[in-house]
């Protein structure tokens, strides 16, 4: 096949997450997984006369691997934001619920950028596909990504006090106020 008449990315845009070595289920490099409420950002971009749309969305949930702890951290701050798209990656199957504001994906006008936001309660690392289907010039093209997502922080909070102290984990909401959070 030829390459597509547009640009196509995938950005994940996190403030914290676990980084996973390489190994034999993670494969050669390692990867990271966003903490819960992660930005996932679909874009594209005509390079030709013709017009282009994201007109399908899918997710399939792939495994659930053991959280690292190994905690990474963005270089730069993220601000709060706002998705267009909530993946709950718990449900089954995973759901994509459209929030206010968000295009309808059967929308006359092209959708050349998408926002999501990555769900999960789980400790573990979530491996999920995205699947995304542009139309352009009459063609249908579909582009797969994997990627990880996960509610480990690695982050804990001790309290003292009277009846003794303790330690808990810090929750996601706590760690990284500025991703999505229902």
């Amino acid at each position: 096949m030829n390459h597509p008449p547009y640009d196509f990315t995938v950005q994940l845009r996190r403030t914290h997450g676990l980084r996973l070595d390489p190994g034999p289920v993670v494969g050669p490099h390692p990867v990271e997984a966003g903490l819960t409420g992660h930005a996932v950002v679909v874009e594209l971009r005509p390079t030709g006369p013709d017009d282009a749309s994201i007109t399908g969305l899918a997710v399939e949930v792939t495994d659930r691997l053991p959280a690292s702890e190994h905690s990474v951290h963005a270089a730069e701050f993220m601000e709060a934001w706002r998705p267009q798209l909530e993946v709950r990656l718990d449900s089954a199957p995973p759901e994509i619920r459209l929030l206010p504001g968000a295009p309808p994906l059967d929308s006359r006008a092209p959708i050349r950028s998408l926002r999501l936001a990555a769900v999960t309660a789980d400790p573990r690392v979530t491996r999920w596909l995205l699947r995304v289907v542009v139309t352009c010039a009459g063609e249908r093209y579909e582009h797969t990504h994997p990627i990880y997502t996960t509610a480990t922080t690695n982050m804990w909070v001790i309290s003292f006090g009277d009846s003794g102290s303790g330690r808990t984990q810090m929750s996601p909401a706590e760690l990284a106020p500025q991703h999505w959070h229902p």
